[in-house]
């Protein structure tokens, strides 16, 4: 009797981790006796049992029937990158990970940059491209962006928000680099520079926004996808509060806190509270100070007071409480029909709003302000609102009462204001 030798040493490839089925069942599953001696120098004494690659396929799908077919598929080679016998690698690979055997034909330079992408990090190139053949441009397994989606899932769902960035919905590479880049999160330039490609440059007037002048355009906008208008990050008033819930000092200036003035115990702007923060800013660039839409005087005083320099507060507000000294309807700050926002402003050296008012938010009606900064002097103005006016008892001028028609009794100290010789002290 003829002891036959171990498996193992007839078939030294049933010992790797994968070995290919046919290889453990019978050599002659896929080849054949060609009648000469074996083994021959040259592999002569066998021979395929079929040309290749209809012999591959007598098992295997056909991976040559879509759009892209891979050359090495095509040419019939499937033995260019998968082993016949057995591999030690996924699929019978001949070399891993699969980049390495990418490598060998490809050229991966692209894929030498700082950040990389976690399948080329990982050599991986078959989780995005088909080995095989494809119906998309590069073998990839599917459409771009769905085919980042499988992976980018939180990122995908954006897909289905209310207001979706073109470039996004269209395609990732429009801004993305698929392999590795220099940029974090694989842009394919730095922003702003990439934003501005589309959009307009936003640094081009005097004064810009901080976020803006640091071109970090991603701390307000998202870069795919949003359910507020204009691809904001939260709700508007909520956005700008994230960075305005403190003070903060920028070279000569200090910008007080904005959350502060419009908690829930203040009376707010009725522009704030009905367009937010943008009616009043331009939230990226503007030639006014402060970011204002429109032109508004900087310090105390408008030399002179007109109508331009309020251009503002005009967006909405009556002109007419700078223009007429006599009213009944223009505003509700008058004595009887008598102007008293005229009476205060309208002069060579006119008074700024932001003398007795908080543009943002107030403890008292009408945002009147509870102090104001006059120099190193914080002057107190203490306020009164009542139903047919008020009363005004600031660090300037003893108190004055005002009361709206119908003029009811007579009071001594709206005769005084009715006096043109005691008009309040003009600062």
């Amino acid at each position: 009797m003829i002891r036959r030798p171990p498996r193992s040493t007839l078939f030294p490839y049933t010992t790797l981790f994968r070995s290919h089925p046919p290889a453990e069942d019978g050599c002659d599953i896929c080849h054949q006796p060609t009648g000469k001696e074996h083994p021959l120098s040259d592999g002569a004494g066998f021979s395929l049992s079929e040309e290749m690659p209809l012999l591959c396929y007598s098992c295997h799908e056909e991976k040559n029937t879509k759009k892209n077919v891979h050359y090495p598929v095509e040419d019939g080679e499937c033995t260019v990158c998968h082993s016949p016998h057995g591999s030690a690698n996924q699929s019978l690979l001949i070399n891993a990970p699969p980049s390495k055997l990418c490598q060998e034909c490809h050229d991966l330079e692209m894929a030498e940059k700082k950040i990389k992408h976690k399948p080329v990090s990982d050599g991986n190139c078959q989780n995005c491209h088909d080995p095989h053949q494809s119906d998309f441009s590069a073998f990839l397994k599917s459409q771009v962006p769905q085919l980042c989606v499988k992976c980018h899932e939180k990122i995908g769902k954006q897909l289905n928000a209310e207001n979706v960035h073109p470039p996004f919905e269209e395609n990732c590479l429009n801004c993305h680099e698929v392999h590795s880049s220099k940029e974090d999160h694989l842009i394919n330039q730095k922003i702003p520079d990439l934003c501005y490609n589309c959009h307009d440059e936003k640094t081009n007037k005097e004064y810009v926004h901080s976020p803006v002048q640091e071109g970090n355009c991603i701390a307000c906008h998202s870069p795919h996808a949003s359910s507020e208008e204009k691809f904001l990050l939260f709700e508007e008033k909520k956005l700008c509060l994230n960075c305005h819930n403190k003070s903060i000092s920028k070279e000569l200036k200090t910008i007080v806190n904005i959350k502060r003035l419009l908690q829930k115990d203040n009376f707010i702007h009725g522009a704030i509270e009905m367009g937010g923060c943008s009616i009043c800013h331009d939230p990226h660039t503007s030639e006014n100070k402060f970011l204002l839409v429109s032109s508004f005087p900087a310090g105390k005083y408008a030399i002179p007071a007109k109508t331009d320099s309020f251009a503002l507060c005009f967006n909405c507000h009556d002109s007419e409480l700078l223009e007429k000294a006599v009213t009944t309807t223009a505003t509700g700050f008058r004595n009887g029909d008598q102007n008293l926002h005229y009476l205060h402003v309208n002069r060579n050296k006119g008074r700024n709003c932001t003398n007795c008012h908080n543009v943002h938010g107030s403890k008292n009606e009408h945002l009147i302000a509870g102090k104001v900064q006059f120099g190193n002097w914080e002057m107190p103005i203490k306020y009164t609102a009542q139903e047919n006016g008020g009363t005004c008892l600031p660090g300037c001028h003893k108190e004055k009462k005002y009361a709206r028609e119908p003029l009811i009794i007579k009071d001594p100290i709206i005769e005084q204001n009715n006096d043109s010789t005691n008009e309040p002290i003009r600062h």
